[in-house]
């Protein structure tokens, strides 16, 4: 079974409260010639404050199946690498990181 953009919003707001995505397989694409097979919901960074609670919701969503990050050293000043910096080790080979430049 696969999740609904309505019903992914919806346990993403869970996880906010602490709560628990729904038991599903995330809907994923091949990812251009890569090889990759990324999940059509892609963890986004240009807004994320360097907090816990913002490392625990990333740790939750990556723990639900989301293999596709998107970041930039712009970004929050660099906030966001520095924070998944600390997230990423060890899960490394499982994620897909795409990243810009000016």
């Amino acid at each position: 079974m696969n999740l609904s953009r309505r019903e992914f919003v919806a346990g993403v707001g869970a996880l906010a409260l602490g709560g628990h995505l729904p038991e599903a397989k995330l809907p994923t694409r091949k990812l251009g010639k890569t090889g990759w097979t990324a999940t059509l919901y892609a963890l986004r960074t240009a807004e994320i404050p360097e907090n816990a609670e913002a490392a625990r919701a990333i740790q939750k969503l990556l723990d639900a199946g989301v293999n596709y990050i998107d970041t930039a050293p712009s970004y929050t000043g660099g906030r966001s690498e520095r924070l998944l910096g600390e997230i990423v080790p060890g899960r490394r080979k499982e994620l897909f990181i795409a990243t810009k430049t000016l």
